[in-house]
Formats: C-alpha cells, structure tokens, sequence
C-alpha cells in the first residue's frame, strides 16, 4: 500500500499545524483502519483533504484541542464531548465505526490470573485508548472487582517497575508483543463484552466538530462520500491489504486475514444501541459523570 498521502505520525503533545484551505483529517496509526483509508492513501484523496495519523488518544486530544476538524475517536472519549454545557460537541458520522461482534484480538488484558482474580492485584492500563479503558473498568465494576489499577505508557513486553499482575495492551502491541510469553492468560476484552451483554462492542466512531459541521456541511458531507469510495476500495483490496499488514507487523498471513475479518466498519442500528447500552453502563456504575447522547451529523 503506497504511503504517499500519509505524512509523519504526529506524537502525544505535538501540535498539528492549522489549515485554512485543508480539512484535517485524523487517522488511527494502526492497521486496523487500513481498509478505511486504502482509497485515499492510494490517490483518491483530493489536495485540501490532509489526513494524519496518531495514536487513538492522541487523536482525541486533538479533536478537543480544535487540531482536527474530523476523525475517529475512541467511543469512551465521545462521552466526555456530549454535555449539555460542551461549547462544541462532537457529532458522529452516520456509517463509521471500528466494532466487533466477540473477540478483537487486538485489546488484550494480558495477565497471570483469571479476570475473576485480579481483586486487589496490580492492573497497569494503556494510555493509548480510551474506549478500552473504560470497557475493562466496567467490566470489573460488574463483575464487582477492584484491582490497583494506573495508567502507563506500554510499548512492548519489556519489563514494568512494578512487575504488575496484568496489562491492558491494544492495538499493533497487542497482535505482536508475544504477551503470551510473560502472562498466562490473553483475556479479550470483546469477547468478555458479548458475554456479558450480548452485543457487539464499538471502539470507535469517526466524529466532526459541531462547530465546523455548521460552518462546512457539503463539505463533511463530501469526506463522508469519500470515506465511503475508499472503504469500497479496501474492500475490493483486502488481499494487497493483508499482505501489507503481514509485512508491517511480521504476522503469518492467515493471522491477519482473521484479524480483518473479526474487524466491522459499519455503524448499523445494533452497534448504536450496543454504543448506548455501553454509555449506560458507564453512566450507571459512576465511571462518567452524565448520560452520553448520541448525537448525529446530518
């Protein structure tokens, strides 16, 4: 897959440069979204269209920070931008979504105990996600358990400090970090979500700024169209997308293709209601301080 429209990543705390003329368009760094972007980062993507790419926080920060006019966000920093008192919340857009009806396999909880026995154990959580944060925190809230937990930087399996009982891992990391090596159990967050409720988990959801939805409507309306040319496209390019991925990641081909299959993109009426009963749990064991709405581009 050709690289060409995708400039340098941009890291927690640096600054993305204002545009006038382009819509800066964030983009999650890891291959879980190549199928999305392949169009665009393949020459469909006009000159004013900008995408970068970042981490799934750092992409939240900077949608907050007015860095980003549209991007995806992880669904547990959606709920903080829904408030009656926000001067600027952020508006989901109809068709995208990154989900899972069962297991990811790319957010693990990596640990030396059951789920069940962590109670009173040492819990270090990514600082790179917000949505799978919040999911184990409310599945422990269920299942009435309550870990030390903290919040860190994991970049690999490299040794922690404080030698902590289990890992919340996402992402690349979590695909090739070999985890199993150090931790006994891999616990999949989704598919520890679908038995507990059921329905599918939604990670993230691609958002724009209510503010700059009202001063350029036709031209959201014109990245939604976009978006959906290129998620044709990667559709109709799995394979090459496979193979990049398997060389990117260092991955047997066949681990990556059931990867991408586990993956939907969709935002259909199940995975909304499955986003509401998410944001109720939330709000029902105390983990966000008001109910989250979900409030639509369009």
């Amino acid at each position: 897959m050709s690289n060409r429209n995708r400039p340098p990543e941009i890291s927690p705390g640096q600054k993305a440069a204002p545009s006038t003329d382009s819509i800066r368009v964030g983009r999650i760094r890891y291959i879980n979204v190549d199928p999305i972007y392949f169009g665009l980062e393949n020459g469909l993507a006009p000159s004013w269209f900008k995408i970068i790419p970042a981490a799934p926080s750092t992409l939240n920060r900077m949608v907050a920070e007015a860095e980003l006019d549209i991007s995806p966000v992880s669904s547990g920093a959606y709920v903080h931008h829904t408030g009656p008192r926000d001067p600027d919340p952020w508006l989901i857009l109809p068709d995208l979504s990154i989900s899972c009806h069962g297991p990811v396999m790319s957010v693990l909880l990596a640990s030396r105990y059951p789920i069940e026995e962590l109670d009173g154990r040492k819990v270090i959580l990514t600082d790179e996600s917000g949505t799978a944060v919040l999911l184990l925190k409310l599945i422990f809230a269920i299942k009435g358990i309550q870990p030390q937990m903290r919040t860190g930087s994991i970049g690999g399996i490299s040794p922690f400090d404080d030698d902590p009982d289990a890992v919340l891992v996402i992402g690349d990391s979590a695909l090739t970090g070999g985890w199993n090596q150090k931790y006994r159990y891999l616990i999949d967050l989704g598919e520890v979500w679908f038995a507990l409720s059921g329905l599918p988990i939604v990670f993230a959801v691609w958002v724009v700024r209510k503010t700059f939805a009202d001063a350029h409507e036709s031209r959201v309306a014109r990245v939604i169209d976009l978006f959906r040319q290129s998620q044709k496209e990667g559709q109709a390019n799995l394979d090459r997308i496979i193979t990049t991925g398997t060389g990117k990641l260092n991955l047997p081909g066949d681990q990556v293709n059931a990867y991408f299959q586990a993956m939907e993109y969709d935002l259909d009426e199940k995975k909304r209601q499955a986003l509401k009963t998410f944001f109720n749990g939330l709000y029902t064991y105390k983990l966000i301080e008001h109910e989250a709405p979900l409030l639509f581009f369009g």
